[in-house]
């Protein structure tokens, strides 16, 4: 399952383990989390046959890094992309934004993934 090695991938990935532990969440962060933290989310898939009959997976990710700091959401997202990079997976970045959320003090960079997986 995707989501499982890409759990596996960010979080046994050291430079970014030093700055969220293990803050990696499917979905939706639990109330009362500590930041800077991560949130990944399937926002689209595709499946594709090859002619050889194999089954590859091409699900599309959004990474959201949470933090408090503007350079801190960045220092995280720094790393998912070395994290990405190294990881058994194929994963490319396609899009990357900014943002502040005032409702909750928070700053939010988001990166999304196409993630190719046999």
């Amino acid at each position: 399952m995707i989501e499982e090695t890409i759990f596996s991938d960010l979080s046994s990935f050291a430079g970014l383990s030093a700055l969220i532990a293990t803050r990696i969440y499917p979905l939706r962060m639990p109330q009362g989390s500590t930041f800077p933290a991560v949130v990944y989310t399937r926002v689209s898939g595709a499946r594709i046959n090859n002619l050889d009959g194999e089954n590859i997976q091409n699900p599309r990710y959004q990474i959201d890094c949470w933090a408090e700091t503007y350079s801190a959401a960045k220092a995280v997202a720094a790393q998912i992309e070395l994290a990405f990079a190294a990881s058994s997976l194929q994963a490319v970045l396609i899009a990357d934004r900014d943002d502040k959320d005032d409702s909750v003090r928070l700053y939010r960079v988001s990166l999304d993934y196409s993630v190719w997986s046999v």
